[in-house]
């Protein structure tokens, strides 16, 4: 037996092992996963890769959630800028308009 093939008896043997427990339709997925034609050669394989498949689902969740808090912030700093924008724009139109026209804004409104 040669080096490389003692290292890899090795490390298929310090392979942790788990007993799981699944539902008929978990089984059976994991069945038609792993069957002739599937796209797994293993149970084990199938089994790994659905974990796999999960971790990477649960960062995107994670991902689209902090996508979607850094919309919500743009969207309120936006919103904020337009206000202040507004309120730059009235006190320019305030500030220009001759005293006549702002005596008659004070009075009546500016609409």
């Amino acid at each position: 037996m040669s080096i490389h093939a003692f290292i890899l008896a090795v490390k298929v043997l310090t392979v942790p092992r788990l007993t799981i427990t699944l539902d008929e339709e978990q089984k059976e997925l994991v069945d038609e996963l792993s069957s002739d034609g599937g796209p797994y050669e293993s149970k084990s394989e199938a089994v790994r890769n659905l974990i796999q498949d999960g971790e990477r689902a649960q960062e995107l969740e994670r991902t689209v959630e902090r996508l979607q808090n850094e919309k919500r912030a743009l969207i309120e700093n936006r919103q904020e800028t337009t206000e202040l924008a507004n309120y730059v724009e009235e006190e320019r139109s305030w500030r220009s308009a001759p005293i006549s026209t702002r005596l008659k804004w004070w009075v009546f409104g500016r609409e």
